[in-house]
This record gives structure tokens, sequence and C-alpha cells, in this order.
């Protein structure tokens, strides 16, 4: 079961905290994928890249499980219409205020053990983030 936030990419929904397994088999090959050694957590982390996205996953709790979900450019959007070159200003229309570890870079969001990182540069939206906690 996904936690907080879900993110739809070529019509498969998902998030952070789902098995990787049947997310992969419904998206289809990636472009690329790298596996090694986890520096945060035991185990194997593997990111899959897709055009716009990059899915890591964990492997320590005996499945591989989605930990973060990267949005690199405007291909993409989140559930709400977000995406790279969105301003701060549309991050807060859609989503609210947001939380108390926000700053003028980044704005935060958490919801069910999992955030929502709005990466900004001079106020505009450069990257997106759903991530466990």
């Amino acid at each position: 079961t996904p936690k907080g936030y879900l993110f739809t990419y070529n019509g498969v929904q998902f998030g952070v905290d789902m098995a990787v397994e049947g997310v992969i088999k419904d998206l289809g090959e990636p472009k690329d994928k790298y596996t090694s050694e986890s520096c945060a957590f035991g185990g194997k982390d593997t990111v899959y890249y897709y055009d716009g996205i990059q899915i890591s996953s964990n492997d320590e709790e005996g499945y591989e499980r989605i930990y973060s979900i990267y949005l690199e450019d405007d291909l993409v959007s989140t559930e709400e219409g977000i995406c790279v070159g969105s301003s701060a200003e549309d991050v807060k229309s859609a989503y609210g205020e947001p939380g108390d570890k926000s700053s003028d870079v980044c704005l935060i969001y958490e919801k069910d053990g999992m955030t929502l990182n709005f990466n900004l540069v001079d106020g505009v939206v450069s990257t997106i983030l759903y991530n466990d906690i």
C-alpha cells in the first residue's frame, strides 16, 4: 500500500512504500537501471530510469520497495498538475501552505509518513521528490 501522495506515469499510479515489481511490470522496461549496496539502508538500492523520472527502491525488507520518486523535467507532473517550471505560488495553490521544514529553496509537504519536496530556484520548481521519511 502506498504512503501519502500518489504519482501517475504512463497510466500507472504508484507511490512510496509500494513493491516495485508490479510497478515496473506495468511501466515496462526502464531506459536504464543501476543497482548498488545501500548507503542509507541495509541491502541493495536500485534506481530505475524512465523519461523524466527516477524510481528508487531498496530490498532490505525482503522485497524491493519504492522509497523515492524523482521528477526531473516538465514532461511529467504531480497528480495536482505541478511540474518542473511551476511557480512556488502554483505549488501553494495546489497543496496549501507548506510544512514548517520548508524554506525559500524547498517547499515540503508531509502526508502519511512521506514527504513531497518541491525544490526551487528563483521561486520556480526545479525538481520534485516523493520521499519516504
